[in-house]
């Protein structure tokens, strides 16, 4: 594979137009549960996803998958509304991007369960 910005690139799938054993930015086009059709390595540390609207339910992804995913950038979707404890568990991540949303409805505990977060 070619090798990118240093870092080896390998196969995510098709939505995806970057893809390393550190980060991946894909576009799901659709609905987020989409994303469990991806392959990532779980060596990733970030992930960028675009074009999805739908953070009510929760993410298909879990931090024993990904146990060293500290980078989520989620902004410039369409995300209107995100439900509670979407973040659970996601105890390693420290910067999540949500810019560029309009959030109008956040439950309570949101956020819960992500005692590294600094950056929000």
């Amino acid at each position: 594979m070619e090798d990118l910005h240093g870092f080896e690139a390998v196969t995510c799938g098709s939505t995806c137009s970057f893809c390393s054993k550190v980060g991946a930015s894909c576009d799901l086009n659709g609905p987020i549960n989409s994303l469990g059709s991806l392959t990532l390595p779980s060596t990733i540390r970030y992930l960028k996803l675009t074009n999805f609207s739908d953070l009510q339910y929760g993410l298909p992804i879990t931090q024993a998958e990904y146990p060293l995913l500290t980078r989520l950038l989620l902004s410039g979707n369409g995300i209107s509304a995100i439900g509670q404890r979407v973040f659970k568990n996601m105890t390693s991540l420290r910067t999540l991007d949500l810019s560029g949303n309009k959030i109008t409805t956040l439950a309570r505990g949101s956020f819960q369960g992500m005692p590294r977060l600094h950056h929000l």
